[in-house]
């Protein structure tokens, strides 16, 4: 989803994690996709980081939740939340992401 800046995305990540680390298996998002919103797209909220950024909320809500504390792990990283932040962050988002509907049906 980065376009031209994927590569950029991609440099954010180890170099042993060979086109970027999976938040999840199954869903195309990114370790790196996390930093890289905090840095430069001023993503300054887990919540908004699992509904409008990466969509996930919308797309499989339980996914999303599985996610949540990891991403709070990166975004806290990338933002320098302590403690209590990352725990309101979680807090939040959950309850949010907790109102969006289950797994989207796969078309058959």
């Amino acid at each position: 989803p980065y376009g031209t800046h994927a590569f950029e995305v991609l440099k954010l990540g180890k170099k042993d994690a060979r086109g970027g680390k999976l938040l999840l298996n199954g869903y195309p998002y990114l370790e790196e996709e996390i930093e890289y919103a905090c840095r430069n797209e001023m993503a300054t909220n887990l919540t908004d980081m699992l509904t409008l950024r990466t969509r996930l909320a919308y797309l499989d809500s339980e996914a999303a939740a599985v996610i949540a504390p990891k991403v709070a792990e990166l975004m806290g990283r990338s933002l320098q939340w302590n403690k209590k932040q990352k725990k309101q962050e979680l807090t939040q988002a959950l309850d949010t992401v907790g109102n969006f509907g289950g797994p989207v049906p796969k078309a058959h």
